[in-house]
């Protein structure tokens, strides 16, 4: 399918007063999670809402239906102030692959301080090395330059996104629509991972952990 199902509002880029002037990609979330008429619903994590905002309305008018196919699995995807800098990750990687050379400096520093932020101090993940790769100047300006900055690592997951998904549609590829619609259906797959991730139930200890179990409580009585 490659348009907004019959009798949901048709996207359209930005925010709409009322379903029949169209809608954004989350304020159709927002409709079939049964939430008030809103782009900010309370069934998707915010940064990933934010995500899917920014590439509703980056994208030209004939990618936009098909972003219509995430909507349902956008609306239960609510996760936690941890998944911001796996987001942010993943928008950063794969916007420095593509990104033109002025805006791929600030894109590897957002690489190696989201790392950083997940995996401490010097550790970096292999899709994360594979991007820094791609750009090797700007990777090694970044690291200098993160290698200068002495408070604790921080990530504005916010503004890495929006950059992200701006230096994409502003790379000059002809594929540039396909760019941002695999990024988002990525941040969406993402999202389900850590979901599950987080649900998965604590397995029932077994025989050998259960006098264990039982020592650490008496200790901590």
């Amino acid at each position: 399918m490659d348009r907004t199902p019959d009798g949901l509002p048709l996207l359209a880029a930005g925010r709409h007063r009322r379903p029949r002037q169209g809608a954004c990609l989350m304020e159709l979330v927002s409709v079939l999670a049964g939430e008030r008429w809103t782009d900010a619903p309370r069934c998707t994590h915010p940064l990933l809402a934010r995500l899917a905002r920014l590439v509703n309305d980056a994208v030209s008018d004939a990618a936009r239906p098909p972003l219509s196919l995430l909507a349902p699995t956008l609306a239960g995807l609510r996760g936690t102030r941890a998944w911001d800098a796996e987001i942010a990750l993943l928008a950063a990687t794969s916007a420095l692959r593509v990104a033109a050379p002025w805006d791929q400096r600030p894109l590897a520093a957002a690489v190696l301080r989201c790392d950083a932020v997940l995996g401490g101090p010097g550790a970096l993940r292999p899709e994360s090395r594979a991007a820094l790769a791609t750009a090797p100047d700007a990777s090694r300006w970044a690291a200098a330059y993160t290698r200068g900055l002495t408070r604790r690592p921080v990530v504005d997951a916010s503004a890495v996104v929006e950059f992200a998904v701006l230096a994409v549609a502003g790379c000059g590829r002809d594929d540039a629509d396909a760019l941002l619609t695999d990024l988002l259906t990525s941040a969406v797959r993402l999202a389900e991972r850590l979901q599950a991730t987080t649900a998965a139930p604590a397995a029932a200890p077994g025989p050998a952990q259960a006098p264990a179990r039982r020592r650490r409580t008496r200790l901590a009585a």
